[in-house]
């Protein structure tokens, strides 16, 4: 995805703390002016140790609980965690993989992501896009609104201070506000109660 925009991916963590410094460079709005925080999208040990060196906090994208476990610990208690969540809202794992299978293969087909899940643990056979059911349970929350609710719980406990959910649909091109909707009262709610 990096080297389809015309960047070269081969240092990540080297461009990102050069991306950081010419950051810290830039005049906003006056040299006196507050700057709004910045949270690196990391994943890799190597990049949460920059953002935890150099900013706010961390954004890990396509993982799982216990690796939302592991940022926090490495980040420490005061940073800024969010953690993605791929939500399906579907009756059964069967309809929730026809949706969600799309996804998965997509980033399981990233060498930054898969690598990842490798550091995590899970096996080659598992990462075979879309998936085993065990790493769909894992990265994708998916059932009714109560299922989902134990997931962003989860995490909540895992250590994140926020979760964001990332709605996987059938048909991207249909609006889906009351679905929308339903998650943002349930991400709320368990915020509150976590």
């Amino acid at each position: 995805m990096v080297t389809a925009r015309g960047h070269d991916y081969a240092r990540p963590v080297t461009a990102m703390r050069d991306y950081l410094d010419r950051m810290d460079q830039a005049a906003w709005r006056g040299p006196d002016a507050p700057r709004a925080p910045i949270v690196l999208a990391a994943l890799g040990p190597r990049m949460v140790a920059l953002a935890a060196e150099r900013t706010a906090g961390a954004y890990p994208y396509f993982t799982t609980a216990e690796h939302i476990k592991q940022v926090r610990e490495q980040l420490g208690a005061q940073a800024f965690l969010a953690a993605d969540l791929p939500v399906v809202l579907a009756a059964s794992r069967a309809e929730a993989r026809t949706i969600g299978d799309p996804h998965t293969s997509l980033y399981l087909g990233t060498e930054n992501y898969r690598n990842n899940l490798l550091r995590l643990g899970w096996n080659p056979e598992q990462l075979a896009p879309p998936g085993s059911d065990e790493l769909f349970d894992a990265v994708m929350a998916w059932g009714d609104l109560e299922a989902i609710r134990e997931r962003i719980t989860g995490l909540l406990r895992a250590g994140a201070d926020q979760v964001v959910l990332n709605l996987i649909t059938k048909d991207r091109s249909v609006p889906y506000l009351p679905e929308l909707r339903a998650l943002g009262h349930l991400n709320k709610a368990a915020a509150q109660a976590g």
